[in-house]
């Protein structure tokens, strides 16, 4: 990884221009190397210097990408490329390069795929947990395809199978299996709603029925000169029937999962597929 320079507040940058030697109004220079290079000429380094009529706009940040303001702390890394580097700037506040940031290897680009954001918030019941997946398969088989098609270049190139091709080829087939194994994911089961307490009869299985004329006192209300103890005076009294909507068990099948279910499931699907992404070919 490269090293993050810390910079504690970024400077006006000027435009540089030669050093001219005023004796023979050529740009000066000085020697680097006292043996010649290769030509038999001595090796030097032309001098530069700011012209502070000609100010550059400030760095942007490669995350923003908003300027990094003059006098505001910055951090850079130095990327080395086959031909050179570059240099890449962020404001501190930022958070630093991941791996795929700084390079193209082969690891750096499995990192990737495996900080891709799964998010199975919005699995709702009669939702498919595949679909949380698929971006996944798709950047996996992506990557096989751009290591069996650099395989095959080579070994067309050179008219034969060799080392390098060999080694992309089975590093192909690895994360060939890889996004197999995402597809064949056992997903946990979808939670079924459960039994609530029907809101008709409160749970009971039973609700009041017409009123009926008081077998006891004959709907009179009393028993000779006594009030009837059975409708209490009333000369009526109300039966209690089954529940209908309920069928009598008091108990009626919710209408999807609750919240706590669902949860339960998004987690247990979550830790599927994360379990996939640990599980990823050591190339």
């Amino acid at each position: 990884m490269p090293r993050v320079h810390q910079v504690a507040a970024a400077r006006q940058r000027y435009e540089r221009v030669p050093v001219i030697d005023p004796a023979t109004g050529e740009q000066k220079t000085v020697a680097v190397n006292r043996r010649p290079g290769r030509s038999g000429r001595p090796v030097v380094q032309r001098l530069t210097t700011e012209d502070r009529a000609k100010p550059l706009p400030p760095y942007r940040c490669d995350m923003c990408p908003d300027p990094i303001a003059v006098g505001t702390p910055y951090k850079y890394i130095d990327i080395k490329q086959q031909r050179g580097g570059i240099t890449r700037r962020r404001h501190v506040h930022h958070p630093n390069w991941q791996p795929w940031e700084y390079s193209s290897a082969l690891w750096a680009r499995i990192a990737q795929i495996q900080a891709m954001d799964v998010d199975v918030s919005g699995l709702e019941a009669g939702g498919d947990p595949a679909e949380y997946v698929s971006d996944i398969v798709e950047a996996i088989r992506e990557l096989a395809s751009e290591k069996e098609e650099g395989a095959s270049n080579i070994e067309s190139g050179f008219g034969h199978e060799t080392e390098q091709s060999t080694e992309l080829r089975e590093a192909s087939e690895q994360l060939e299996s890889w996004a197999d194994e995402f597809e064949s994911i056992a997903w946990p089961d979808e939670p079924e709603a459960e039994e609530e307490d029907c809101a008709e009869c409160g749970g009971t299985g039973e609700v009041e029925g017409e009123p009926v004329s008081c077998s006891n006192c004959g709907g009179l209300g009393g028993v000779g000169l006594d009030v009837c103890s059975t409708c209490d005076g009333a000369g009526e009294i109300v039966q209690a029937e089954s529940c209908e909507e309920c069928d009598g068990t008091g108990q009626i099948t919710g209408d999807e999962p609750t919240e706590d279910q669902l949860a339960e499931w998004r987690e247990a699907v979550e830790a599927e597929i994360q379990s996939a992404l640990e599980n990823a070919p050591s190339l």
